[in-house]
């Protein structure tokens, strides 16, 4: 209620002044309002202040002349209007004129009415009617209140009526747009209100949220910062009660966390939002909301742990009648939250009972269902019925949102508009409709994708931003489009479906951040075979989709098309690789690491299986090497580890990732008008690291004449910087100065999970940098141009964000190649010493050689799996090659 954001002084100040007859209103609004905070007194408190209301229309009129006592009866009635009827909103209203026009005029400028005005406004804007005013009346209304509660700061010393105002006006700026006109004014109240305590942190956390929505990660993570700064200094307070903002401040987190694709951080903001509940926060609002955070963490990872405690919770809520009983609305998308979560449930665990398909269409009989929770729950039904082969009960379901044929059918958003389209599409192709029909679809899906083209590249271009299929609807519309283009193959049996097919996958990945950066046409599957794939070379191409994977396998001479069972974020199989994979085996026994290392080949060929169609594994065994495309849309898998016969492909195939065909292409070009040069090498190594630095760094790299020796040989020139010398100005210089064509760090790695681009890299520090840390944005705003080559020997420099869709400038590799270089090694995890050495090495010799970068390490692995001490694959195949690595170096 208005009262509680006054703050007591103020409020018995007021009540001190008030004449005889208006004191009682006041004194009886104040315990009302109070008793309003109390879920179990609510009812008959709402009652009373409407009552209250009643009473006041009837006795008092406007205010008359601005006298103290209705300035107080200005206040009350606005305290009181908060919690009435719609149709006080008109008597309100008509009282915020005479206040505003009392506050106009130059004689009366104090607080009192500056309250009035401030509690009037955020009380009419609570009921129907405020709403419905026109727009530019609201803003203006706010705006002046806002500028007119200048003077309660006055009174006051602080400004919490201000900031709420300010929270107000952001959020009717925000919803009709344009959001640049919201961020604005949101910039301006920050600095005005720098100093208020009370208040500030929520409008902090509201700024967190816009910019998390606008895609700033790094603007996002410096007010969410600032804003629990400012909670500890008033949990420092003496009876301190902060569990609302500890609340807010959890899940603005926790939202915050999983549009980084940090899960795990995720799940334990979840956790301090359960205890800020626990503390106070026990309001409708803040139940709901928590309850909307553990189903969406457990819808982005359905781990059956996360999955099953968000169903418990969800389904405890739904039982307790009075939780909701006030806001059935509420009620209506926990339900249908929870039938959803039943459903990745049986996914995930399909040995448990089968009910998901009775929860969905009970969640849909639901009255009070929003459009977006009843196009969710027809989908998934559509889906259900897909997987279980009735066609009939699928195609019946989804017609459910077309509006050509349910008039009913509601508005969609983009994103389900598409998934709707894709299905409708989908359901057409496996029942064997006319070409009429699917020519039909073909157009509409193709009119969704446009607009996703559209909208995506219309967009800022922005470092690591979130890629355009980061939606499930774009890769299950993306998808179905691939399946319309094969299934629509040219009548006379002319041109290339296939080709076709990969024509729209390259469109999309030229509106990568990458791609855009480099200016790189979406190219053709002509311009690949001429320049990328040399004889003996081959490309890997896949597009994750909702319930399988398409796979395209180009050489010279063929493109080949696969559906493979594969579905993004629901592989355990490969969770359990990559959790054997990360940890060095070096504290195993014997017995142990031998036990892994089956463990870690049984999943490698079962994944071979899936991922490698029996064709492609022969097609591998005569390239002499081949470009991925599309890994990190499989959700990161190390095609190293995958399996031709007995041999591991990253010792039997050069193995090349590319961010996408178009950035390929562009760095093919670039590298046909570079002219030979030798090769020359930057070793950057053992930086003398600044003290402090703490946890992240384990401590110095041994280093000396020996270790440089083997870094070193293979290279026609070479310059080291060590110790205090392997500072970022000195490579700065060194690449002025000398132009080596190949950088080699031998450097801690760093991570920052609150960046947008987390991977960086210590070196010395200097009088430039202080901390000697080397983050992604550094290496972008630097002066300079990246050597071709860079090699990243450094604990998990391969780390960053998972931008699903986007092109890999998340990360170290991606910012390298944003600069200049045609091809980056970096370490997927950490990495140990002596084999890293044994390696580059190896690689430094092929290279100089004449080796391509893939080759030179395929054969450093080779040679380094033959000593028995580092057979694991934690040793061998941590490092990979990111760009164009299949072309040598030397001619």
């Amino acid at each position: 209620m208005a009262i509680g954001v006054w703050g007591e002084s103020r409020a018995t100040a007021l009540q001190e002044r008030a004449e005889p007859r208006a004191r009682p209103f006041y004194q009886r609004a104040r315990a009302a309002a109070e008793r309003t905070r109390s879920p179990a007194s609510l009812q008959s408190a709402m009652a009373e202040l409407h009552a209250l209301a009643d009473e006041l229309e009837e006795q008092f009129h406007g205010l008359g002349e601005p006298l103290d006592p209705d300035r107080v009866l200005a206040s009350t009635v606005a305290l009181c209007v908060l919690a009435a009827r719609p149709e006080r909103a008109e008597t309100l209203h008509l009282i915020l004129g005479e206040v505003e026009g009392h506050l106009r005029s130059d004689e009366h400028d104090d607080p009192d009415l500056a309250l009035a005005l401030a509690n009037g406004w955020l009380a009419l804007l609570l009921v129907k009617t405020g709403k419905e005013l026109p727009f530019e009346e609201r803003i203006a209304g706010l705006t002046f209140a806002l500028e007119s509660a200048r003077s309660i700061d006055v009174a006051d010393q602080r400004d919490p009526m201000g900031v709420r105002l300010a929270e107000e006006l952001h959020a009717q700026l925000s919803a009709p747009g344009p959001p640049e006109r919201a961020t604005e004014a949101l910039e301006q109240w920050l600095e005005r209100f720098r100093e208020e305590l009370e208040r500030r942190p929520f409008l902090l956390v509201r700024a967190a949220d816009e910019r998390r929505l606008q895609q700033s990660w790094n603007a996002a993570w410096r007010d969410l910062r600032l804003a629990e700064e400012a909670l500890e200094r008033i949990l420092a307070e003496p009876g301190a009660d902060a569990a609302a903002l500890r609340r807010r401040l959890a899940s603005t987190r926790c939202q915050l966390e999983l549009a980084s694709g940090l899960v795990d951080q995720a799940v334990d903001s979840v956790e301090r939002e359960r205890a800020a509940i626990r503390d106070g926060a026990k309001d409708a609002e803040s139940r709901f909301s928590l309850l909307l955070d553990v189903s969406t963490v457990a819808l982005v990872s359905p781990r059956p742990v996360v999955l099953e405690r968000a169903r418990t919770e969800l389904a405890e809520a739904l039982a307790d009648p009075q939780l909701f009983a006030d806001h059935p609305a509420y009620r209506a998308q926990l339900r249908a939250r929870l039938a959803v979560l039943q459903d990745l449930w049986e996914r995930v665990e399909p040995a448990g009972e089968r009910c998901a398909a009775r929860l969905l269409q009970e969640a849909l009989a639901q009255p009070g269902l929003e459009a977006v929770d009843r196009a969710m729950l027809v989908l998934r039904l559509t889906v259900l019925a897909f997987r279980s082969g009735d066609l009939e009960a699928s195609a019946r379901w989804i017609a459910c949102l077309d509006p050509r044929e349910d008039t009913e059918a509601p508005r969609l958003p983009p994103e389900y508009e598409a998934s709707a389209t894709a299905w409708r599409a989908r359901v057409a192709l496996a029942r064997g409709a006319e070409r009429v029909e699917l020519e039909r679809l073909e157009r509409e899906a193709r009119a969704c994708y446009e607009k996703f083209l559209s909208s995506w590249a219309s967009r800022p271009e922005r470092v690591g931003g979130v890629g355009d299929l980061v939606a499930s609807s774009r890769r299950l519309l993306l998808g179905v489009l691939v399946e319309l283009r094969l299934a629509l193959r040219d009548e006379n049996g002319e041109g290339n479906a296939e080709e076709a097919a990969i024509d729209l996958l390259l469109r999309e990945q030229a509106v990568g951040s990458l791609a855009r950066r480099l200016s790189a046409p979406p190219g053709s599957v002509a311009e690949v075979r001429a320049r990328l794939l040399r004889p003996g070379v081959g490309l890997l191409l896949y597009l994750p989709g909702d319930l399988w994977t398409h796979l395209f396998c180009i050489d010279r001479e063929h493109v080949e098309h696969f559906k493979l069972p594969w579905r993004y974020s629901h592989e355990p199989l490969l969770a359990a690789l990559t959790r054997l994979l990360v940890s060095s085996p070096a504290r195993l026994s014997a017995e142990e690491r031998a036990a892994q290392q089956l463990e870690i080949e049984q999943c490698s060929r079962e994944l071979s299986e899936r991922l490698l169609p029996a064709s492609v594994r022969g097609r591998l065994r005569t390239w002499k090497g081949v470009y991925v495309v599309g890994a990190e849309l499989l959700g990161g898998v190390p095609f190293e580890c995958l399996r031709l016969e007995e041999q591991e492909l990253g010792t039997s195939t050069a193995l090349a990732y590319l961010p996408s065909i178009p950035v390929g292409l562009v760095l093919a070009k670039e590298r046909s008008l570079a002219p030979p040069r030798e090769l020359g090498l930057l070793l950057v190594a053992a930086p003398a690291l600044q003290s402090g630095l703490g946890a992240q760094v384990p401590g110095a790299i041994p280093f000396g004449k020996s270790e440089q020796s083997m870094l070193t040989a293979g290279f026609q020139r070479a310059t080291t910087l060590a110790g205090p010398d392997a500072t970022f100005t000195g490579i700065l210089e060194v690449l002025r100065r000398d132009e080596p064509r190949v950088l080699h760090c031998l450097v801690h790695g760093v991570h920052d999970l609150e960046r947008e681009l987390s991977g960086g890299l210590a070196l010395a520090p200097s009088a430039e940098d202080a901390d000697g840390r080397l983050w992604c944005e550094d290496i972008l705003a630097a002066d300079f141009r990246s050597p071709e080559l860079v090699l990243l020997s450094a604990c998990g420099s391969a780390r960053g964000p998972r931008r699903l869709g986007d092109d890999g400038l998340a990360q170290l590799g991606g910012a390298f190649l944003a600069r200049g270089a045609l091809c980056t090694v970096l370490a997927t995890n950490d990495i140990a010493l002596a084999p890293t050495l044994r390696m580059m090495s190896t690689f430094g010799r092929r290279l100089g050689a004449g080796d391509s970068p893939a080759e030179a390490l395929r054969a450093a692995r080779a040679e380094l799996v033959e000593e028995t001490s580092f057979a694991h694959p934690f040793y061998a195949q941590s490092l990979r090659v990111v760009g164009l690595g299949l072309e040598p170096m030397l001619p």
